[in-house]
């Protein structure tokens, strides 16, 4: 409530992060607040699908608590045998990722990269999709990128605005919650069919439009007018 009364106007990313805000303030107070919702844009978005590989791609910090980066290994343990053909890369670097490391190097699990923190935008081009075992976050802007190049989301629904980001079935697979055999079951569904796999992708890429800086600044711009 601090908060909220030295503000004219709140801005939350998406409207099931008023659904969270809800659990530290009770409705008849937020009632007397001006609280509304504005997503993080995506600067550039492809105009088609680009040519994919067979790549399954991580991306974000590599850490526990939020990120649960602790499960990447455990799901393409569960993929690799009956995805001979595919690659699973992963960027980026965190509190974690000595210890990732050494998981990786006495699993000798095959086909998989650790890449340390780099720019993104070559492996989305190229990834068929972006793995996101998340616990919880906000607004990820992994997802709004990964889609604007027509990158599908597979990922744990355990947050609540990841199914007003993404819709599961036609741009994103989504499983339970911390279900790894659930999540690599799904996936290796999604690569027997490749019509379906350029479905998602194309659909992917026409989710991203909604984030592109365009739109999103022209509702900062109405906003900021009212």
């Amino acid at each position: 409530i601090e908060i909220l009364s030295r503000n004219h106007t709140t801005i939350l990313y998406t409207p099931p992060n008023y659904e969270e805000l809800r659990y530290f303030v009770d409705q008849k107070s937020l009632n007397n607040y001006d609280i509304r919702f504005m997503p993080n844009p995506v600067v550039g978005i492809c105009n088609s699908v680009p040519s994919k590989e067979k790549l399954i791609l991580y991306v974000g910090s590599i850490n526990v608590q939020q990120k649960r980066s602790d499960l990447l290994l455990d799901f393409w343990e569960l993929c690799h045998e009956k995805l001979p053909d595919w690659e699973f890369k992963v960027v980026g670097t965190g509190p974690y990722y000595s210890q990732l490391k050494a998981d990786l190097e006495k699993r000798l699990l095959p086909r998989v990269e650790l890449l340390g923190f780099q720019r993104p935008e070559v492996y989305y081009e190229k990834a068929a999709i972006l793995v996101m075992p998340s616990a919880y976050e906000g607004l990820p802007n992994t997802i709004i990128e990964a889609n604007s190049f027509g990158c599908p989301i597979l990922a744990f629904s355990s947050y609540s605005a990841l199914e007003w980001i993404v819709e599961n079935g036609k741009n994103a697979i989504l499983a339970e919650p911390f279900d790894v055999a659930s999540l690599a079951s799904l996936f290796i569904e999604y690569t027997r069919d490749e019509e379906i796999m350029e479905e998602m992708q194309i659909a992917a890429l026409e989710n991203a439009r909604r984030f592109e800086i365009t739109e999103i600044g022209r509702q900062w711009l109405n906003l900021l007018h009212s």
